[in-house]
């Protein structure tokens, strides 16, 4: 898996996730989808690699935690912004 340079990823687009709805039922539609994300990196049947190209910023460093390996150029930088933003990483409790 790669981005396209300068960029690995800007991470998720929270808006594009994120309906009106109650906590919830917020917080079952991102676990459920997390658990299916999760589920095709850990069950995939060959190696998955990462080649970080640039910043990764957000939910594309935490899942390149679920790859086989990461490969990371000198431009590489890795960013978690979850606490700034308010969130918990990959929307858990």
């Amino acid at each position: 898996l790669t981005g396209t340079d300068p960029y690995y990823s800007a991470g998720v687009y929270l808006n594009e996730l994120m309906r009106p709805a109650l906590p919830a039922t917020i917080h079952e539609r991102i676990v459920q989808n997390n658990q299916t994300m999760f589920d095709l990196f850990l069950d995939f049947p060959k190696p998955i690699l990462v080649a970080v190209n640039g910043p990764a910023i957000g939910a594309c460093v935490t899942s390149a935690m679920l790859c086989d390996g990461i490969i990371a150029s000198e431009k590489a930088t890795f960013h978690t912004p979850f606490v700034h933003l308010g969130i918990t990483p990959e929307g858990s409790f």
